[in-house]
């Protein structure tokens, strides 16, 4: 925790791929809570925008990547990204409880739940 002295946010991987970021997302959510790690979705990856988006969603979400070079589908894809994000980040990953269903380590899957702290939201 020494790290948030000196910031508010710390970024837990040097990979831009999601399916990499998902192992250290799972580990790094042991020391740290969700609401301080950088999680960003990048433009060079194999995975679906969406599978981007959900691992990202699990930190501080963010985009870096030209948005003039996305699909109609991946545009599509943001904006329903974008309800989600307004209806749940902050009551369920900011201030929520993480439960991690699976361990990316053990079953090639990462699981992980917020529930916000009212158990409303989920």
């Amino acid at each position: 925790m020494g790290m948030l002295y000196y910031s508010s946010q710390i970024q837990g991987s040097d990979t831009s791929d999601a399916v990499d970021r998902s192992f250290n997302l799972y580990s790094t959510s042991f020391g740290y809570p969700l609401a301080v790690l950088g999680s960003h979705v990048f433009s060079n990856d194999s995975t679906s925008v969406a599978t981007r988006m959900a691992i990202a969603f699990f930190g501080t979400y963010g985009f870096e990547f030209n948005p003039d070079r996305l699909s109609e589908e991946d545009r599509d894809e943001i904006k329903k990204a974008e309800t989600v994000y307004s209806a749940y980040h902050l009551d369920c990953i900011q201030n929520g409880d993480l439960y991690r269903l699976s361990s990316p380590y053990q079953s090639n899957y990462l699981g992980m739940a917020c529930v916000s702290k009212d158990q409303k939201k989920a």
